[in-house]
């Protein structure tokens, strides 16, 4: 390579730098400005975006050391700090270096368990995806640990004669979300749960409902990555995260005892129904991720995911359907709008105070979400058939409910202090 690019202030950072690591000292980037020519402020940027990265190392007491600087050419030099080079060094931003090592090890374990989510073929590929996800976590939030308090923080107490540990999963996240309410945290150890109880009991007839909560999971790593590291988890052209999968019907028990026997039918319902009560207790896109979706056919299709459109190109031996029930007509909500069009309707017709002695409170103020509609839908048993309030369809638009069971719900709650309440006990009976 020419070294016409070489300007003086680098030629003179090359020497100061040789001179440096020749004797073993240590410098400032005030010190590195004072020998270059170049101001403080440019100096900080060159370092602040890791041009010099990987020949300057930030010391504990805030100084710096030259490394592997005394054997460069010019030549070589000049491809180590150029600004158009385009790679750099992985977490450059990083003081800790077990920080950065962890931070690469935590990028393949999730991209590992991404590769593995997303093989249909693996039989095993859920339980593989736990124990990936949770060592991926554990490795970026130790990371972070070490980064922030020392590298000495992510170890245990050593003991006499043993090698040294580091600490667990769990007391990391009690580290950096001290809060156990916390979205993201609940996310992580529901999967980790999962990890240490019951990976036995993720069949595929699970699959629908879990993979709400690891769609949620990967998405708080992504972006816990991206704060971290400052770049992004994968490359913005990479494919979707993980495979989608739709909603699906419950697990019928009787066809779970013939696959799985009475024990373990048993325990994949409980593990399922327990799942759904926490996604419609905690409500929260950071916990699991609810994908709706509707399909019609209409010649207009605006507020549809799918639409099957008509088109002069159609078949001649298409099937001809006369006289479609227009369903969305009679049941203009999916089971996402209906609780907050309850809401709405009894924030708007009730006072505070009122509703106070009916709703669930956080704070000071009333609540109505999708926990306690769930709890409700199941009290009434509207979903068990079609009637005035519910109508199903596995084909077209899944659970619809209708204004009738907005005016009934939102009735029951104004005339009935305790309807709500007693629908929850009842729900965490069941």
């Amino acid at each position: 390579m020419s070294t016409r690019g070489l300007s003086q202030n680098q030629r003179r950072l090359l020497s100061f730098l040789k001179d440096c690591e020749r004797l073993g000292r240590e410098f400032s980037l005030g010190d590195i400005a004072a020998n270059t020519g170049w101001t403080e402020s440019t100096v900080r940027t060159y370092e602040t975006k890791g041009y010099w990265s990987s020949i300057i190392f930030k010391m504990p007491n805030g100084n710096y050391v030259a490394r592997g600087v005394l054997n460069l050419s010019e030549s070589n030099f000049h491809q180590e700090i150029t600004q158009t080079q385009t790679i750099r060094e992985f977490g450059h931003h990083l003081n800790s270096r077990i920080a950065k090592a962890l931070l690469s090890k935590s990028k393949d374990n999730m991209i590992l368990a991404l590769e593995l989510y997303n093989r249909p073929s693996l039989q095993n590929r859920l339980d593989g995806f736990t124990i990936l996800f949770c060592t991926a976590w554990e490795q970026l939030l130790k990371a972070q640990i070490a980064e922030r308090d020392g590298d000495s923080e992510i170890y245990r107490t050593v003991r006499p004669g043993r090698r040294p540990e580091t600490i667990s999963l769990q007391d990391c996240l009690n580290l950096i979300f001290p809060d156990d309410g916390n979205p993201v945290r609940r996310n992580i150890e529901q999967v980790k749960d999962y990890r240490d109880k019951a990976t036995h009991l993720l069949m595929p007839e699970a699959q629908g409902l879990v993979s709400q909560v690891f769609q949620a999971g990967v998405i708080n790593y992504e972006k816990h990555f991206c704060d971290i590291s400052g770049i992004a988890f994968l490359p913005e052209n990479s494919t979707g995260l993980m495979t989608l999968v739709g909603r699906q019907q419950e697990p019928d028990i009787v066809k779970l005892r013939s696959l799985y026997g009475e024990q373990v039918a048993g325990d994949i319902l409980n593990l399922v129904q327990t799942l759904q009560r926490r996604i419609a207790e905690i409500d929260d896109d950071r916990f699991a991720v609810v994908v709706e979706h509707r399909l019609v056919f209409a010649r207009r299709g605006e507020g549809t995911d799918i639409t099957l459109a008509h088109g002069d190109g159609a078949s001649q031996d298409a099937v001809i359907i006369r006289d479609p029930i227009p369903v969305e007509r009679g049941f203009p909500y999916s089971y996402g709008s209906l609780w907050p069009e309850i809401y709405r309707r009894l924030i708007e017709e009730n006072n505070v105070e009122f509703l106070a002695t009916r709703l669930r409170l956080k704070g000071d103020a009333p609540i109505f979400n999708r926990y306690d509609l769930t709890a409700i839908l199941a009290k009434e048993g509207w979903q068990n058939s079609i009637n005035t309030y519910h109508y199903h369809s596995q084909i077209l638009v899944g659970h619809r409910y209708s204004q009738e069971a907005v005016d009934y719900i939102v009735d029951k709650i104004v005339r009935d202090p305790d309807y709500v309440s007693r629908a929850i006990n009842t729900w965490k009976r069941a």
